[in-house]
């Protein structure tokens, strides 16, 4: 009897045991996939495809200017995608851009994603060697947000692009292309009739998908033209007007040009370049002038002011001190310390010098300086080339109200 009752009691023991056996694996059979599942939705990323758009408004400019395909060539892109969700940001590069050969103003970018949300995005194309040693998985906003670009003098060519941060000019003739970059803040959502991403500018679904992404060149570009005023009548010498003399500019320089800078814009909650926080890296200033003319040039009356000779151009570091030229609606900082303001100096071959201050420059901005000679007087005329094309009100280029997404 005894043996039988203890039989029983192990055969309840067992059964209780098979029992809780059983509910543990139902339940494990029924969490794991739920739990796996909503793992994978946040850890596999999806797909967002856009366009990234070289903006330095070379379609503006004029049919007689020759510019450098550089300027507007993507070569190498870099962009990051940061969040308040992620450690890391989302990451995407093409060191060889089309097999090395570049892609002309514009490139398209399948982008994986992970999450949906706001979103905020940085675009670097083209880097300098000292840039592009930085650009890493893991780097952080704080690191991309300060790094500095620097050049010790202007430069009439791409390939004297520094590679090195103390910004010496590169001497070897090779060119990474022109530095490109920009900082902007979108939304990402998810399609619902396909495993797919989106962008819009505001944290609205049912907004018009944004398509492109703007690039801004990281430095500002100076053209300098000259031309014969027109003369009032001249005395006559045997009925015949008494011919005027043509005039050389034989030299033509730069100083009190800014050396460095913030790499990746900063902007103002309104969208507009901040010139304030971009000042605070404007440290390193040119003092010493720069000589722009390799050879002195002669100005003959057939250049007018509706046929200009172009003199030289140039690239340089934004300078955010100055005053802005006629219908800015921004002025630039004021030039406390007095040697802030660029400077150019004229000298012509009948003794004549003038000096004169140029407003300030952003980045990407293409400044025409006109000079007009007449025998008494030399006339500088300050014009930003089709200003809305090449910085269309410093916004991040998200807003399809001011810039229309093209279906590519």
């Amino acid at each position: 009897m005894k043996q039988a009752i203890l039989s029983y009691r192990s055969v309840q023991r067992n059964l209780r045991c098979c029992i809780l056996l059983l509910w543990t694996l139902m339940l494990a059979s029924c969490e794991t996939p739920c739990e796996e599942g909503e793992q994978a939705d946040v850890a596999t990323p999806m797909r967002l495809a856009f366009y990234v758009i070289s903006q330095n408004g070379q379609s503006g400019q004029s049919s007689t200017e020759t510019v450098d395909p550089d300027e507007s060539k993507i070569k190498k892109i870099y962009i990051y995608a940061f969040d308040d969700q992620h450690t890391f940001p989302d990451f995407y590069e093409d060191p060889l851009v089309n097999h090395g050969q570049g892609a002309n103003g514009s490139y398209r970018v399948e982008m994986d994603i992970h999450g949906t949300g706001q979103k905020r995005f940085y675009l670097i194309a083209n880097p300098p060697e000292y840039i592009h040693s930085q650009l890493r998985h893991s780097i952080t906003e704080g690191e991309l947000q300060s790094m500095i670009f620097c050049m010790q003098k202007p430069i009439q060519q791409l390939s004297q692009i520094p590679k090195k941060a103390d910004g010496t000019l590169n001497t070897d003739q090779t060119s990474t292309g022109f530095p490109l970059s920009n900082q902007l803040t979108g939304y990402v959502h998810r399609y619902t009739n396909h495993e797919a991403l989106y962008l819009t500018h505001n944290d609205n679904p049912a907004e018009q998908p944004i398509t492109t992404l703007p690039l801004f060149r990281a430095l500002g570009k100076i053209s300098v033209y000259a031309y014969k005023e027109t003369a009032a009548p001249q005395p006559t010498v045997g009925g015949t007007p008494a011919p005027q003399e043509d005039v050389s500019i034989t030299n033509l320089e730069i100083f009190n040009y800014t050396c460095d800078g913030y790499f990746i814009p900063r902007r103002t909650a309104g969208g507009l370049l901040d010139l304030e926080a971009m000042s605070q890296k404007e440290v390193k200033v040119g003092v010493q002038p720069v000589p722009l003319l390799k050879e002195p040039i002669t100005v003959t009356s057939n250049y007018t002011s509706q046929n200009q000779l172009r003199l030289t151009y140039f690239y340089i570091c934004q300078n955010s001190y100055g005053k802005g030229i006629e219908g800015e609606t921004i002025q630039g900082l004021p030039d406390i310390e007095g040697n802030r303001t660029t400077k150019m100096v004229i000298n012509l071959s009948d003794g004549r010098r003038s000096e004169i201050s140029l407003p300030y420059l952003r980045r990407n901005d293409h400044l025409h300086i006109r000079i007009g000679i007449s025998l008494n007087v030399i006339k500088i005329e300050f014009k930003e080339w089709n200003l809305n094309t090449v910085t269309p009100d410093w916004d991040d280029g998200l807003d399809p109200n001011k810039h229309p997404q093209t279906n590519q």
